[in-house]
């Protein structure tokens, strides 16, 4: 690709939709790969779906009208999914990508990484979904459920490193429910028995919905209650 060349949209499909997608195919070949059809099978929104239809025109496995192509039946296969990758990178990806990257290991992660980020002008959360898409295509295999699991939980750390305040180990809750108010209430009752003297202590738990004079009314029935 020249600096003159425009730059290319390339695919941005995470691995674990692409291999829920092809797990549809396998079972079922769509005529027809709608918004809805996406939808229904992913479990997503209406604008996610619209962000994935074009992607899979681009690569090949649907036309203009939608309508499953020769090349998303071959990919089906576990004898032609190899020949179908091979295919799609082919009419996706330049020849430079290809040469310098025929099979990437996972260490030119990072150099697929910049290529994209380069060449596409992508983001670098864009780009590590589009280089791992790339790798996946690239080795010819359908991907594991263990390699699914394995990228999921990959992406999910580095999700948590950048939501967790450096140097601080705080972890983000989504529970926006703040503590119940905790009293601490020391009664000492004069009550002796037998020269033994009775000291008693109480901690409270109290609703943060509670007003005022119920906390007071609280206390109060307490105090009743042992001095009573």
């Amino acid at each position: 690709m020249t600096n003159t060349e425009p730059r290319r949209s390339y695919p941005y499909l995470s691995i674990g939709l692409w291999s829920s997608l092809r797990n549809a195919w396998v079972k079922t070949a769509p005529r027809s790969v709608s918004l809805d059809y996406l939808q229904s099978i992913l479990g997503i929104s209406e604008k996610n779906a619209k962000n994935v239809q074009p992607q899979l025109r681009n690569l090949g496995l649907i036309d203009g009208e939608n309508q499953f192509t020769e090349l998303g039946k071959d990919l089906r296969s576990d004898d032609h999914y190899a020949s179908a990758c091979e295919k799609m990178i082919e009419a996706v990806y330049p020849e430079t990508l290809i040469e310098v990257f025929p099979k990437p290991a996972d260490d030119d992660q990072e150099r697929l990484i910049g290529w994209f980020t380069r060449n596409a002008g992508s983001s670098i959360g864009t780009a590590k979904v589009q280089s791992k898409f790339y790798a996946m295509l690239a080795s010819g295999q359908p991907p594991t459920t263990e390699y699914v699991q394995r990228t999921r939980a990959a992406g999910n750390s580095t999700d948590n490193k950048a939501k967790t305040p450096v140097g601080t180990g705080a972890k983000e809750t989504s529970d926006p429910t703040p503590p119940p108010i905790t009293r601490a209430a020391q009664v000492t009752p004069e009550a002796k028995s037998n020269g033994v003297s009775l000291q008693v202590n109480l901690q409270i738990h109290i609703s943060p919905e509670s007003s005022s004079d119920q906390i007071d009314a609280i206390f109060a029935g307490i105090r009743k209650h042992l001095n009573g």
